[in-house]
């Protein structure tokens, strides 16, 4: 089972996001960009993965219980809804990108690598995004 929380930072600029696997102890923190100076799409970036057991834990159960005792984890949210979140958002990133002529490389990354999507439907859906644009 996934876990997903969430935590406000930096003035709530931006916020912390940690999403865990109970079962293999795997864990995947990163950022979300909440800043609306910079964009009003709040993607998430800055991908760091490890496990409960590399960061010294005997399980992910004692991880989670030590980081919310000392407050570290912030809100559980549903893991899948946040992850389609974040993929509507990465992808309305990478429109934004191509109405600028930038690359949108990391974002393939991104949906490929992190999220698991399929190599057609990434490159299916890019490719509508940019015959919309044209």
């Amino acid at each position: 089972m996934i876990k997903t929380y969430l935590k406000p930072y930096l003035n709530n600029t931006m916020t912390e996001a940690h999403q865990i696997n109970t079962e293999t102890g795997e864990v995947l923190h990163y950022m979300i960009n909440n800043d609306p100076g910079i964009t009003t799409i709040k993607y998430p970036f800055s991908f760091y993965k490890t496990s409960a057991f590399e960061m010294g834990y005997t399980s992910p159960a004692e991880m989670i219980k030590e980081l919310k005792r000392r407050k570290q984890l912030g809100e559980e949210v549903d893991a899948t809804r946040q992850e389609a979140e974040e993929i509507n958002a990465l992808l309305d990133l990478a429109k934004v990108r191509i109405e600028k002529s930038y690359h949108i490389y990391d974002i393939e990354e991104k949906l490929l690598e992190i999220y698991g999507l399929s190599e057609e439907f990434t490159f299916k859906t890019l490719d509508s995004i940019k015959k919309n644009i044209a």
